[in-house]
């Protein structure tokens, strides 16, 4: 699992649009990815089916992390994930559990908010 997330966080790294070190290379009302001077084509917003599958990765990758655990066997938590939210419903049986979802869903906290809806028992 932890190579998952490392390469995960490597290809965000990586993905992260670069900023120009001279910031007064354009001017204050164009952006630098529209600067018809930098040679770059605008950066295309992702389109429906991207999000759908962003979201739908998040949450397989979570679902299989909490399924997986064996700290948190015996536990009832379900993921939901949308553009904005990842909300975790369900129960744990211990405040131990409880930390441990929170552990493994952290990994994912700078992509969505967090909403726990988890209830210890």
């Amino acid at each position: 699992m932890k190579p998952i997330i490392a390469l995960l966080l490597m290809s965000a790294a990586v993905a992260w649009p670069q900023q120009p070190s001279n910031q007064g290379q354009y001017p204050s009302s164009t952006s630098p990815a529209m600067a018809p001077e930098s040679g770059q084509q605008p950066t295309p917003t992702p389109s429906r089916q991207d999000k759908a599958s962003a979201n739908s990765q998040i949450r397989d990758n979570i679902s299989s992390a909490l399924s997986s655990d064996p700290i948190l066997s015996g536990t009832n938590v379900q993921v939901n994930v949308d553009d904005v939210n990842i909300t975790l419903t369900g129960s744990v049986e211990s405040a131990g559990q409880m930390r441990r979802v929170v552990e493994l869903i952290s990994p994912y906290i700078g992509y969505r908010q967090v909403v726990n809806k988890v209830q210890i028992r």
